[in-house]
């Protein structure tokens, strides 16, 4: 085999397989971009991206959370930590794990079943805007006893 274009049959999953492009009617099971390289190359990518995105996400909370502080004062801060405390308890029951069953389902099934695979993506969609309007509307409904102060 040679690197990038590979211009001879390989084995996968113990069937021969042709590249794309040299049989169209042969069906592939994985790209040239699949070779351990590429899938190495893949995941420092995809793990690089992840912890700039985190950073960049929780420093950016961080400064909103010291801006807020110094805005609203020691008591509406402490009202504004408890309702963001109750949001975030109610988004962990919200995901109800859908990510890891997306990850799982949509690798194994994206190149040999993809209608199976869209079809469990919709059903995840579907849970998870249901699971996200009942979690907002308990917070709504429990954001007016918060709110509620004694004269």
């Amino acid at each position: 085999m040679t690197q990038g274009r590979m211009t001879q049959e390989y084995v996968d999953a113990g069937r021969r397989v042709q590249p794309r492009g040299l049989d169209p009617a042969q069906p592939v099971l994985s790209d040239a971009g699949d070779t351990p390289r590429g899938v190495r190359t893949r995941l420092i990518v995809g793990v690089a991206w992840t912890i700039v995105v985190s950073v960049l996400g929780q420093g950016s909370a961080f400064l909103c959370m010291l801006i807020s502080a110094r805005l609203l004062g020691r008591e509406d801060y402490g009202k504004l930590a408890m309702l963001l405390s109750l949001v975030g308890t109610l988004a962990n029951f919200a995901g109800v794990g859908l990510g890891l069953t997306v990850i799982k389902f949509l690798s194994e099934l994206r190149c040999h079943a993809p209608d199976r695979a869209g079809r469990i993506l919709g059903l995840c969609s579907v849970v998870t805007a249901t699971s996200t309007n009942r979690s907002s509307g308990v917070c709504c409904a429990s954001c007016k006893g918060m709110a509620y102060e004694p004269v």
